[in-house]
């Protein structure tokens, strides 16, 4: 009995490798393009003030499984490959630095011709 519980231990901590990669992972540059999306989106909504977070979840439920769509993956491959970047920062720290390049690329989409975009 006792060997079955290690054996079933075993393998339990063994599925919980941090450090194995998931077979379906999103490389980063597609990672950056998606992420950069799903901002953008993010942006979109909150300019609209739908005023119930239910509505901006609607939205935002409907225009990200448009996305995925575009990208040809699927909300399940996007969270594991969220995640997996997520438990390896340095990596997923290099994906955000290029997602704020391009979001700070993007022309203003701003009325007013004078304003400056912010500088960090």
């Amino acid at each position: 009995m006792k060997y079955v519980f290690f054996l079933c231990v075993s393998v339990f901590l063994w599925s919980c490798d941090k450090n194995s990669t998931p077979a379906n992972l999103l490389p980063e540059s597609d990672m950056v393009k998606v992420l950069y999306d799903i901002h953008l989106i993010e942006a979109k909504i909150s300019k609209l003030n739908l005023g119930s977070t239910d509505s901006s979840k609607m939205v935002f439920d409907t225009w990200e499984t448009q996305l995925f769509a575009q990208y040809k993956i699927d909300s399940a491959v996007y969270k594991q490959s969220y995640r997996y970047y997520a438990s390896h920062p340095e990596q997923l720290n290099g994906i955000y630095k290029e997602v704020i390049k391009k979001l700070e690329a993007r022309p203003s989409t701003d009325n007013n011709p004078n304003k400056t975009r912010p500088t960090r």
